[in-house]
């Protein structure tokens, strides 16, 4: 794991991570434990993505988004965007509340300085001043998948249909292939 050996005793402030959902869980939780100052600025994350069905991203928004409608599409609730929501770890269990005293209440033993909070703030391509129409143009050249993802903020939107992720978690990492196994090399961008 890269980011045990590359960040093992660092604190950062400030973590500001480009395309979560291009990160392993796992190591965004580890990363959280780097997150800490003593400096007396109180440490934070931000992270930008976009959409994806398949990340484990989207259980974590999820509470901000509408239910799929009759277009398929599972687009942010305008009524809940921006709103915090509460967190509470516990022992890698992660406890969701509205409020700190909903948290506060089913966990009375709980310290309030381990309550953390994550606000989604969606983001449209209008938004950004800086990008013209002309990409717009090159958004709208994607797959339809892609287009709704992108272009509407589309969670349900598959960036392949017929293609399932792996995931780090299904995997046990060994010191060396056993006996038999059998090698081959294929291009990655074919299973995008």
């Amino acid at each position: 794991r890269y980011y045990e050996k590359d960040y093992q005793g660092s604190a950062f402030c400030g973590l500001y991570l480009d395309e979560l959902t291009h990160y392993a869980q796992s190591a965004v939780r580890y990363l959280l434990a780097r997150n800490r100052s003593t400096c007396g600025v109180k440490a934070y994350m931000r992270a930008t993505c976009n959409p994806d069905r398949h990340s484990w991203v989207k259980e974590l928004v999820l509470p901000w988004l509408l239910p799929v409608d009759a277009q398929d599409r599972q687009l942010p609730d305008p009524a809940k965007v921006c709103r915090p929501r509460f967190v509470l770890g516990r022992l890698g269990e992660w406890d969701w509340a509205d409020t700190r005293e909903e948290l506060l209440q089913r966990h009375p033993r709980a310290r309030p300085a381990h309550i953390k909070s994550l606000t989604f703030v969606p983001g449209r391509l209008r938004d950004n001043k800086y990008l013209g129409e002309d990409y717009e143009g090159s958004l709208l050249l994607q797959d339809e998948a892609l287009a709704r993802a992108w272009l509407e903020g589309d969670w349900n939107a598959g960036v392949d249909e017929n293609c399932e992720r792996f995931e780090e978690g299904w995997f046990k990492l060994v010191e060396s292939a056993p006996p038999g196994t059998r090698w081959w090399r294929t291009s990655a961008s074919r299973w995008r």
